[in-house]
């Protein structure tokens, strides 16, 4: 996933054309084969990047909304907590000293 950090490069209006089919059909025959929404997939796939990131412990919290294009903290946040119900900062605590 070389444009996870570009979302307007993941939208299914650029996606669906390089394979030459509408954005509704793709939509519906992603949902069919792999069992959940494109945007789904793409956002579960940014949450685990980012949770990634965060308990590693070489990138600052600002860092990571630096690099997957969060307006902010907050943003970041929102969107972390409603993957894993816990804020970035309180899951990097967690994790200190746990092998990623």
């Amino acid at each position: 996933m070389q444009h996870i950090y570009n979302p307007f490069d993941l939208k299914i209006q650029v996606i669906a054309p390089h394979f030459n089919i509408a954005p509704k059909y793709f939509s519906a025959y992603f949902k069919r084969v792999y069992g959940i929404g494109y945007s789904e997939y793409i956002n579960k796939y940014r949450a685990s990047l980012i949770a990634l990131r965060i308990s590693s412990r070489q990138f600052t919290i600002k860092q990571v909304v630096e690099e997957f294009g969060f307006t902010d903290e907050s943003h970041l946040s929102r969107f972390f907590k409603r993957y894993y119900m816990i804020s970035p900062g309180a899951y990097q605590k967690q994790h200190i000293g746990v092998p990623s």
